[in-house]
C-alpha cells in the first residue's frame, strides 16, 4: 500500500464494463501477479471452489470463475497467458475463453507475457453470456458473432480433430466423445505425430510463460508481501530464461506450420482442459 498506490485510470479493455447498462458487482481475488494455475492467494485467501471446497478453484483468475459459478455475476473477466481463464473455468464447471492474441488491448493490464501470450477473456455459465462478455471486450464482436452463426454449416459438415492426451482419465475422454457424437459432428482422430508436436508446443508455451514471468516480476524478488511460493515461481522463470527460453521461441515457426497442416483437414481441435479432476488444495 505504501509503494503501490491505486491505479489512476482503468485499463483500456474496461471501457465496455463502464457502460451505463453494465453493473460492476465486485472485484475478484486471484493468484498473485496472475502467476500460477492453482488460484491460491496466501494473503487474501483462496477463493472456494463451489463444486468441491477441498479442490483448487484453478487460476490464476480464480475469483472470477468462482463468482460466476456462484451466480454472483453473469460475466467475469480474467487474464489468460497459459491457462488462467480456461483452467479456473474448467475447475469450477463454467465456460472460459482465451481470446485471439492481440484482439483485446493490453494497455493498463499488469504484464506477464505481453509480447507473446497475454490475453484477456470472459467467463460465464453459458454461451449467451460468454458472447456478452466478448461484446464488452470487443465492440465489433457482436456483428461478427451473428454473421458467423448465420453462415454456420450443418453439424455433419463440421470436421472436429479429436486429440487424445496420454494419461487423461478415461471418463473425461469418454465425456468429450459422447458430446461430439451427440452433436453429430464429423470426428477425425488426429495422428500421433501431431500429438507429439502438441506436447512439445505445450511445454514450450509453459517455458515462455514462466520465463516472461521472471522478466515482468523480477523486481519483486525479496520484497515484503511477496509470498515465498510466488518468489519461487519467479526464480524458476529465471532458470527457464537462461536455459530454454530461446529454444522455445525458435520452435514457434515449426509449430505454426504444423497447425496449418492440421487445419487444412479439420475445422476445430477438441481435447480436455484437464487430464483429471482438479487436485486438492494445499492451502
Amino acid at each position: 500500500a505504501k509503494n503501490s498506490p491505486p491505479a489512476r485510470r482503468d485499463a483500456t479493455l474496461l471501457q465496455g464494463a463502464r457502460r451505463p447498462d453494465v453493473a460492476i458487482v465486485g472485484k475478484s481475488n486471484l493468484t498473485v501477479f496472475a502467476l500460477g494455475t492453482t488460484g491460491a492467494n496466501e494473503f487474501y485467501g483462496t477463493p472456494i471452489n463451489p463444486i468441491d471446497r477441498h479442490r483448487i478453484p484453478g487460476g490464476s483468475s480464480s475469483g472470477s470463475a468462482v463468482a460466476v459459478a456462484n451466480e454472483e455475476a453473469d460475466v467475469a473477466l480474467g487474464s489468460d497467458t497459459a491457462g488462467s481463464v480456461r483452467v479456473p473455468a474448467a475447475c469450477c464447471g463454467i465456460l472460459g475463453l482465451k481470446t485471439t492474441f492481440g484482439l483485446v488491448p493490453l494497455k493498463g493490464v499488469f504484464p506477464l507475457s505481453p509480447k507473446y501470450l497475454d490475453t484477456i477473456g470472459p467467463m460465464a455459465t453459458n454461451v449467451r453470456n460468454l458472447a456478452k462478455g466478448m461484446e464488452l471486450l470487443d465492440p465489433e464482436f457482436s456483428n461478427r458473432y451473428e454473421t458467423a452463426k448465420a453462415s454456420q454449416p450443418s453439424a455433419k459438415q463440421i470436421k472436429i480433430g479429436r486429440l487424445y492426451v496420454p494419461g487423461t482419465d478415461s471418463k473425461i475422454e469418454q465425456a468429450i466423445d459422447d458430446v461430439l457424437k451427440s452433436c453429430r459432428f464429423r470426428v477425425i482422430r488426429l495422428d500421433d505425430g501431431f500429438r507429439d508436436q502438441w506436447d512439445r508446443a505445450q511445454s514450450n508455451g509453459s517455458i515462455i510463460a514462466v520465463a516472461d514471468g521472471w522478466l515482468s516480476d523480477r523486481q519483486y524478488l525479496g520484497k515484503p508481501g511477496v509470498a515465498l511460493t510466488t518468489q519461487a515461481t519467479i526464480l524458476l522463470g529465471e532458470l527457464q530464461y537462461n536455459t530454454a527460453y530461446k529454444g522455445a521461441l525458435n520452435a514457434r515457426r515449426t509449430w505454426r506450420r504444423e497447425l496449418r497442416r492440421v487445419f487444412e483437414k479439420v475445422d476445430y481441435i477438441a481435447l480436455p482442459t484437464f487430464e483429471s479432476l482438479p487436485p486438492h488444495k494445499l492451502l
